[in-house]
């Protein structure tokens, strides 16, 4: 993906034929100093040309990283904000015991499958090769989040809900269950809203510079 940005070609060019442009100025150094010197010259300009190319390149590599990262980010935040309306839903149904009805017990099963899903999408998305970034290690070092640890909560609320029609708990007992995962998820949503925050505002800055 960086190497098909049109900076980083021109930036290939514009080396080679400064290169180019070198090599010619030395081997005529000795025979036409003049026709040296006038490459050389074409090379001094075409060096300078690169270097501008170059942080131009890096510029808009840091650009398109900062996006698709944003991009991510809101994806998730929006798995997690599917997930509380869900459980906002479950909250406000009040029943003293679990009757085994099946509407109700799919939209309960529904809103733990919500919360899970935003554990996979994090994990899923290592394996991306569109990502410019490890989404594991980006959540581990700037949210304090391991999906991998974490999973044994899910997995635990994942159990729990599987066992609604056979124990029979009341609404109160099955709130409970989301307790943990009410926790870690607004938590990160949080971290994840600042980052996003944080991202908006360097790339406002980044898009002022001239380069």
């Amino acid at each position: 993906m960086i190497i098909s940005f049109p900076h980083i070609k021109a930036c290939a060019i514009i080396l080679v034929c400064s290169i180019l442009s070198l090599i010619i100025a030395y081997v005529l150094n000795t025979e036409n100093a003049f026709l040296s010197s006038v490459f050389s010259n074409i090379f001094a300009g075409l060096f300078t040309g690169f270097i501008i190319c170059l942080i131009s390149s890096i510029k808009q590599i840091s650009i398109t990283k900062m996006r698709e990262t944003k991009a991510w980010l809101e994806k998730v935040n929006g798995l997690i904000k599917d997930y509380h309306d869900a459980y906002a839903s479950v909250r406000k149904i009040h029943f003293d015991r679990f009757d085994g009805d099946e509407t109700l017990y799919e939209q309960i099963y529904d809103c733990g499958c919500r919360a899970n899903w935003v554990n996979d999408e994090i994990i899923q998305s290592s394996f991306s090769r569109i990502l410019p970034f490890s989404s594991i290690r980006m959540c581990k070092r700037k949210f304090g989040y391991d999906p991998h640890v974490l999973s044994d909560s899910f997995a635990v609320l994942h159990e729990k809900l599987k066992m609604i029609d056979v124990d029979c708990p009341s609404s109160k007992d099955i709130l409970h269950y989301f307790d943990d995962v009410n926790t870690i998820l607004h938590k990160l949503s949080s971290s994840m809203h600042d980052e996003i925050r944080s991202l908006d505002i360097r790339l406002s800055e980044i898009q002022r510079t001239i380069v």
